[in-house]
C-alpha cells in the first residue's frame, strides 16, 4: 500500500484508490472522474435513493469528502478503471456502488477483495448496511460481497419518494456466522 499516493493493489487485479489527505488534486480529479461516470450510467439517482433529485457536483464531492469515510476508489489494476466505491462511515456502516463495467462475478470479486483490504488495512472487524428492499440487485450484490441480511425494517429508508422497506446486513471480516436472520 502506498499511502502517500493513495494507492493499494489487491490480489485478482484489482487496486483501491482513497484520500491521502482530503479532497484535493488527483483524489478530486479521481472523485470528479466518478461523478461523471456514475451519472453517465444513471447510478446517481440510484445511489442517492434518498434524494428527490440527482445530487450536484459539489454535493458529491462534499459526500465523498466527508472526515469520518474512508472513501475506497475500486477498480481494476491493469486498466485503472473504476468499477465501483465502497464507503465505510465511522467504521460501523459500508455504502457501495457497482458501474456496470464487468461481468457480475468479476464486481462481486471486487466488492470481497475491498471488503477484505478495508477490514484489514483500518482495523475493521464487521460492517453494516442498510439496504432498501425494493433494490433486489443491490441486495443480491452484497450477499454475494459477503454480507449476511439480519433484519427487514419497515418503512426504515426515504426511497424514490416515499419510505420503504429495507434490509439491515452485516459483514464481518474472515467470515463469522452466515446465519440469516432475515
Amino acid at each position: 500500500m502506498d499511502r502517500e499516493r493513495g494507492f493499494a493493489l489487491l490480489p485478482e487485479g484489482f487496486c483501491v484508490h482513497f484520500a491521502p489527505s482530503g479532497p484535493s488534486g488527483p483524489w478530486k480529479a479521481r472523485l470528479v472522474g466518478l461523478y461523471d461516470r456514475m451519472r453517465d450510467e444513471g447510478r446517481l439517482r440510484a445511489f442517492f435513493y434518498d434524494m428527490d433529485r440527482e445530487p450536484t457536483i459539489g454535493e458529491w464531492l462534499a459526500y465523498a469528502g466527508r472526515p469520518q469515510y474512508r472513501f475506497l476508489i475500486v477498480g481494476d489494476a491493469a486498466r485503472d478503471a473504476p468499477l465501483g466505491f465502497l464507503n465505510v462511515e465511522a467504521g460501523r456502516f459500508a455504502h457501495f456502488c457497482t458501474l456496470p463495467a464487468a461481468p457480475r462475478a468479476r464486481l462481486v470479486a471486487a466488492g470481497r477483495q475491498a471488503l477484505a483490504w478495508a477490514g484489514r488495512s483500518f482495523g475493521i472487524g464487521e460492517l453494516f448496511g442498510l439496504t432498501p428492499a425494493c433494490y433486489r440487485h443491490a441486495l443480491a450484490y452484497v450477499r454475494s460481497a459477503g454480507f449476511t441480511p439480519l433484519a427487514r425494517l419497515q418503512k426504515a429508508v426515504y426511497c424514490r419518494g416515499r419510505w420503504r422497506d429495507a434490509v439491515l446486513s452485516r459483514w464481518r471480516r474472515g467470515g463469522g456466522d452466515r446465519r440469516e436472520a432475515a
